[in-house]
């Protein structure tokens, strides 16, 4: 007795690659609109400044004295230095995406045991047309928090 195999057939494989190549054609363009790349730009840059604030705080903690962070909203630029007369800037100056729109407290201040000095907590807003993230740093414990706004 013969055995028959179940295999696709020919038609099959090439209606089934159909079937894909039209759901890809209408999915892709969603990914590459300008609000996808948008969300993406801000979420990274939103990331990257929150980690920073949160080296700036490290930094003062190691060595146990005030560091500050400084933001440039004009320049779109931002620098980290241990206090001291003069100040020292550590590092190299960053630069933030030139679509991203900032507003906010231009500087926090921490102290040896990381908290955030009062006169400098509060946050920043980041934005790229319609999308909002805020950075919030908490005065007592210099804690760095991200939300999403829109």
């Amino acid at each position: 007795m013969v055995a028959f195999r179940r295999a696709f057939t020919l038609v099959e494989a090439i209606l089934t690659i159909a079937i894909i190549a039209i759901l890809a054609m209408v999915v892709l363009p969603r990914f590459t609109k300008e609000s996808f790349v948008d969300s993406l730009t801000l979420r990274s840059a939103t990331s990257r400044l929150a980690s920073d604030i949160r080296y700036t705080r490290q930094l003062a903690i190691t060595d146990s004295s005030r560091h500050y962070i400084l933001f440039d909203f004009a320049q779109k630029k931002y620098f980290i230095y241990r206090d001291g007369s003069p100040p020292v800037l550590i590092g190299e100056t960053m630069d933030i995406d030139s679509k991203i729109n900032l507003a906010g407290t231009a500087r926090f201040d921490f102290e040896a045991l990381g908290n955030c000095l009062s006169y400098s907590g509060g946050g920043l807003s980041l934005s790229i047309g319609a999308l909002q993230n805020r950075i919030s740093v908490e005065i007592v414990t210099g804690a760095v928090v991200i939300e999403k706004i829109s």
